[in-house]
């Protein structure tokens, strides 16, 4: 009698708690894998970003991937491919020296990874008139070809 009266006693305490169902939701995790804080870039030249996402409690295809410069988004959100993996080719300016990549799951927990670049400036293409010569005579009526050279 005195088990079932302590049995009785804990069952009854236990189904009294006032505490609630909690979900447990870890964070999905984010990594920029093709650079790292201090890489420099080029200005204004397409640049592509690499990275990697994962979640211990939801599959690739359950998570959402933006790639931003700072506040302003990069890539539009889009899915990871089957193993995590995600891509961004983007053009960034003199201010954007912060690339961020964050993923969202199904349940809206976030993951962020950021890297810190350098933007360098690039230099203005160089293009030069191969033909026709200055030096040449032309005429209104008769079409002149062009040749240039463009680095």
């Amino acid at each position: 009698m005195r088990i079932f009266s302590t049995s009785l006693i804990l069952f009854l305490l236990a189904c009294g708690s006032d505490k609630g169902l909690t979900v447990n939701n870890p964070a999905p995790v984010a990594e920029i894998t093709s650079h790292a804080d201090g890489d420099e870039v080029l200005e204004s030249v397409v640049t592509t970003f690499w990275g990697h996402v994962s979640d211990t409690n939801h599959s690739a295809n359950q998570l959402q991937v933006t790639w931003y410069a700072g506040t302003e988004v990069l890539c539009e959100t889009a899915a990871p491919d089957e193993l995590g993996d995600t891509f961004c080719e983007a053009m960034l300016a003199p201010d954007d020296t912060e690339v961020v990549l964050e993923v969202v799951d199904d349940a809206l927990a976030l993951g962020r990874a950021a890297v810190q670049l350098t933007v360098v400036p690039s230099e203005a293409p160089v293009a030069e008139i191969i033909t026709p010569e200055a030096s040449g005579v032309y005429y209104s009526d008769q079409k002149v070809t062009f040749e240039g050279l463009l680095s």
